[in-house]
């Protein structure tokens, strides 16, 4: 018998990710048992038993009814999000099934179709999920255990996964923030992390209050530099640009632009609370135990603090305000040298995630 072809037929788009991917179909016209859509570079050709599509892939309207998917193995989440030696996913190109927490909003904005998050498991591994055109059949919400069927992908150094399907299957457990003391790595990228000193808003950073997704370097009063990203779907795109020291909790993220993909990373605050201000009532809570000697000093001063304020980040400021040294103590009996600065008066500034505290010294 020869292959059956398909004519004047009306045609609804299908999103699905990298590579074939096999569809269940219920028989209704012409006696498919099931279709095989092959994503572009296979030849075009129709038989009884299977159909390969070229390009765009499409189901022919009325003629097919797709039946559910079938559960796939779940894979792990450390199995999915490891690297090679260029930091890109070894599982690339791979269709995959995973079970997940959501955590945060839909990254896509409310004039955009389809639908971005993290999903993260028990031990605060994650990925992000994604897909432009399939949404989820009712909206999720943190908090969503989640399972989602799709090709893994990969974009500016972000291990994703390009969903084709996605589906709530229970209640799951939004995890713990990981503390990050120093630079965001690999390890953090779709984690639940919280930056463990209190950060400002970089001097220049362009904070954008119209609603719309924006990047600014938030910095720590020890010297470390963080890009933390305002996406779509938070509370908190378009408001006022926070002052003073604030606390940071986030989901990492990536943007990095060429091979190895091992820089660029972000954090992403889900929500407004994400974002904590820094109360100036904490203060004497580790400020009462704060002492500096010699005062007056030459070359070195001595810091000490309570165990509460151990790994406090410190700065140096000038008699104009202007940070001129910084760093951070690993323990309570801390040394900053200041053989460098010229003679005069200086404030020295300590933050921890409980405050500031600041106190003046003269430098001989």
């Amino acid at each position: 018998m020869q292959p059956k072809q398909i004519h004047n037929a009306s045609y609804t788009r299908v999103s699905l990710g990298y590579g074939a991917v096999s569809v269940p179909l219920t028989r209704q016209k012409y006696g498919f048992s099931s279709l095989t859509l092959s994503l572009p570079f296979l030849p075009m050709f129709n038989s009884y038993s299977r159909v390969h599509f070229f390009g765009t892939v499409a189901l022919a309207a009325g003629l097919f009814t797709a039946a559910p998917a079938v559960a796939q193995t779940l894979t792990p989440m450390p199995a999915l999000r490891q690297v090679d030696a260029d930091f890109q996913p070894t599982m690339l190109g791979q269709v995959v099934t995973v079970e997940g927490t959501v955590h945060g909003a839909n990254q896509r904005s409310a004039t955009q179709t389809g639908y971005q998050a993290v999903i993260i498991d028990a031990n605060n591994v994650g990925v992000n999920v994604f897909s432009t055109t399939v949404a989820p059949a009712t909206p999720l919400v943190e908090g969503d255990l989640v399972r989602v069927t799709g090709a893994v992908d990969f974009f500016r150094g972000l291990t994703e996964i390009n969903f084709a399907s996605i589906s709530k299957v229970g209640t799951g457990t939004v995890v713990t923030p990981r503390i990050v003391n120093g630079p965001l790595t690999e390890a953090d990228e779709s984690s639940l992390v919280r930056i463990g000193q209190p950060v400002r808003l970089a001097p220049g950073a362009n904070w954008t209050a119209t609603g719309t997704a924006f990047t600014v370097d938030v910095v720590t009063a020890g010297g470390t530099t963080y890009s933390m990203r305002v996406p779509n779907g938070s509370d908190f795109a378009g408001m006022p640009a926070p002052t003073g020291y604030f606390t940071l909790t986030g989901t990492g993220n990536q943007f990095a632009t060429a091979a190895p993909y091992n820089t660029g990373y972000q954090i992403f605050p889900r929500r407004r609370s994400d974002i904590s201000a820094v109360s100036a009532t904490k203060e004497a809570a580790f400020g009462r135990t704060l002492s500096i000697y010699p005062n007056p000093v030459a070359n070195e001063l001595s810091v000490a603090v309570a165990a509460e304020a151990r790994n406090a980040s410190y700065e140096v400021l000038n008699a104009l305000g202007q940070r001129v040294q910084g760093g951070s103590l690993a323990a309570t009996e801390g040394k900053v040298n200041v053989a460098s600065l010229t003679g005069g008066v200086y404030m020295l500034r300590l933050t921890t995630a409980d405050g500031s505290v600041t106190r003046r010294f003269i430098k001989q």
